[in-house]
């Protein structure tokens, strides 16, 4: 994530486990999104890490699909407004 255009740090969000079809949903606290100088951040690019190979014979990484430099995504969405409630 980039700051208004601005070279700034990398910002890295740990998500659950995608579902069947491959999808999954990574949110972001407020600061995480304000930033500490409560500066908006822009969403420049998004890339997804295997954390865990899907085949538990498989116990080293590779390169294949993006395994370990990570996979831009190709569309996301920002929910704006999205409530959570807790139990």
């Amino acid at each position: 994530m980039r700051s208004r255009g601005t070279e700034g740090e990398d910002v890295t969000v740990l998500s659950q486990a995608t579902d069947a079809k491959g999808y999954f949903l990574a949110t972001l606290s407020p600061l995480e999104v304000k930033g500490l100088k409560k500066k908006v951040i822009k969403i420049k690019e998004c890339r997804a890490f295997l954390e865990l190979s899907p085949d538990d014979t498989c116990t080293y990484p590779t390169e294949i699909n993006r395994g370990i430099s990570g996979a831009i995504l190709q569309t996301y969405r920002l929910l704006e407004n999205k409530l959570k409630r807790g139990l």
